[in-house]
């Protein structure tokens, strides 16, 4: 194999294009004896392609101590006082959400609020608190539409 063809397949390799059957071309071509130099240092890479595909992954990590799981032998106390501490978990729990509860603060209670005193008195000062906060309200729709021209503007820019 011509080294030109050799060049273009390690392109192709190390931007990850090769097919497996190129991919077998290089390894084959790597494993001859007699390399030019300026392969040499590729050898080593797939060389240990070689090696980690001879090596099964399912007997690699069949004796990992990680995998093997042994159960704890537990006492019987343990098992009970777990529970237990579950148990009395729960009623806590249960106590303070009776404690804090709103329906338990009678003392608590507020006051309803008298509304009587926000009423206008006559109808000129109903006229006049309805104009004042159509005004304000006309006044904050018309900041919020001055806003919204102004992103849009930025948006039609980029």
């Amino acid at each position: 194999m011509d080294y030109k063809a050799i060049h273009d397949l390690l392109d192709k390799y190390f931007e990850g294009e090769t097919s497996l059957e190129e991919e077998k071309k290089l390894a084959e071509f790597f494993q001859q004896k007699e390399l030019s130099q300026e392969f040499q240092s590729f050898r080593p890479w797939f060389d240990y392609l070689k090696q980690e595909k001879g090596l099964a992954s399912a007997a690699r990590y069949s004796n990992a101590p990680w995998l093997q799981v042994q159960p704890k032998s537990q006492k019987p106390y343990f098992k009970i006082i777990r529970h237990l501490s579950k148990v009395a978990a729960a009623m806590l729990l249960a106590w303070a959400a009776f404690y804090f509860s709103p329906m338990n603060n009678k003392e608590k209670q507020t006051a309803a609020i008298d509304w009587s005193k926000y009423e206008p008195a006559n109808a000129e000062e109903a006229f006049r608190l309805t104009k004042k906060a159509l005004l304000r309200t006309s006044a904050e729709l018309n900041r919020g539409a001055a806003l919204a021209v102004k992103e849009v503007t930025k948006v039609k820019r980029k």
